[in-house]
């Protein structure tokens, strides 16, 4: 098989449909950026929009006779630093034009019912792990609320 951009011949390439959840066993921690709206006890207010923590159904990730399934879209969050945001998301103190305040993740907080899948060098989708309801896919990623951090 060929090999990754500045990966070794003997490591396959793995297609953007079926790369592996982040973090990989000994691999560095990783920590993804979003900008969404504060609510008003100061964290990350969750909804079902583009600009909150949660996914919106049909657009973000198919949903099918109410379920979600991994590899088919997720929470879409940006890699590695805040300027990787689009910029209609960021914040003109990042370079872009967007309205509400950047958060950051440590991937290492992800439960077992969600995965982080990279789909591109800047951009990546928490998804679910397994085939779970939508309203239990939502949820877990509200309980994921007291782990993200406002950038100052």
């Amino acid at each position: 098989m060929p090999a990754r951009n500045g990966a070794s011949s003997n490591e396959p390439e793995i297609p953007n449909s079926q790369q592996q959840p982040f973090p990989q066993k000994g691999s560095p921690r990783r920590m993804v950026y979003r900008a969404m709206r504060e609510d008003s006890a100061g964290g990350p207010l969750t909804g079902p929009t583009a600009r909150t923590l949660g996914v919106r159904p049909n657009v973000d990730i198919t949903v099918t006779a109410g379920k979600v399934q991994p590899i088919t879209g997720g929470m879409s969050v940006a890699l590695d630093r805040p300027e990787n945001l689009h910029p209609l998301r960021r914040p003109p103190e990042y370079g872009g034009s967007g309205k509400d305040p950047v958060w950051c993740l440590d991937l290492g907080g992800l439960g077992g019912e969600l995965r982080f899948r990279q789909d591109s060098p800047i951009h990546g989708l928490i998804e679910p792990a397994q085939t779970m309801g939508l309203d239990e896919f939502q949820q877990q990623l509200a309980d994921t609320k007291p782990l993200w951090n406002k950038l100052p």
